[in-house]
């Protein structure tokens, strides 16, 4: 993100590329003379130079084993576009009428691209929220299942192996999933296991694993208590499942 960043701040500001400028390169050029694309290159500049510095210092921070969120950095990214967005706005005089006013047209398509992006951002965050959100997982008659994004149900026949882990395997890659703070869910491929499927909060051990076929998924629930007692009684099911 650092890198993209700053490279689109460089290329739009510093080398002038300006066809780079989604809106402006498809422009006639009469349209084009009525806008005041040096001071859009350098507030598009700006934006991006501020935000790879954000992101840089995020690299920094990961790379010094610090643990923070994303999300801050993430905030202030969307904040930021928005209101480079609506900066942006001034220095097109194709939006205006001669005495000043804003086009109707004008206005329709401001409201568009900020609608898009609020609709954008809300799904964002409901994504997020929801894979923060603890595991939800039920026994029932003849499956466990876990809810929620990558979730599924696993029948008890079907079942080889469940352990009660105090530590996670070495995670080297998430493949197909979502990783917000210590909230893992997906796919992820490890040192000991290879590729797994995971349903955890990495700041609460312990942890649940168990085999079907292939997959070994790992999960854990609000707190090791209630985690502990679903391990116990898991094994008392898969038991009671045996032919």
């Amino acid at each position: 993100m650092a890198v993209s960043l700053l490279a689109i701040g460089g290329m739009v500001h510093g080398l002038k590329w300006h066809f780079l400028i989604s809106g402006y390169n498809t422009m006639s050029p009469e349209k084009k003379a009525r806008v005041d694309i040096e001071k859009i290159a350098r507030l598009m500049g700006i934006w991006s130079y501020v935000n790879g510095g954000v992101f840089l210092f995020m690299a920094f921070l990961s790379w010094r084993q610090v643990e923070v969120s994303m999300l801050p950095a993430m905030g202030f990214l969307v904040i930021t576009l928005i209101l480079m967005l609506i900066r942006a706005q001034k220095y097109d005089g194709n939006l205006y009428e001669e005495d000043g006013r804003w086009k109707k047209s004008s206005k329709i398509q401001m409201a568009l691209v900020l609608g898009g992006i609020s609709l954008v951002v809300l799904f964002v965050g409901g994504m997020l929220y929801s894979s923060m959100q603890p595991v939800t997982a039920v026994m029932e008659s003849d499956q466990l299942t876990i809810r929620g994004m990558y979730g599924g149900s696993y029948a008890y026949q079907d079942i080889t192996e469940v352990k009660l882990l105090d530590t996670l395997p070495t995670i080297t890659m998430r493949t197909n999933g979502s990783a917000v703070d210590s909230h893992l869910r997906g796919y992820f491929n490890t040192r000991e296991l290879g590729k797994i499927k995971l349903f955890v909060d990495t700041k609460l051990p312990p942890f649940i694993q168990f085999t079907r076929g292939n997959t070994t998924v790992i999960f854990n629930l609000m707190d090791a208590k209630t985690t502990t007692a679903f391990y116990e009684s898991l094994e008392e099911a898969l038991k009671n499942s045996e032919p």
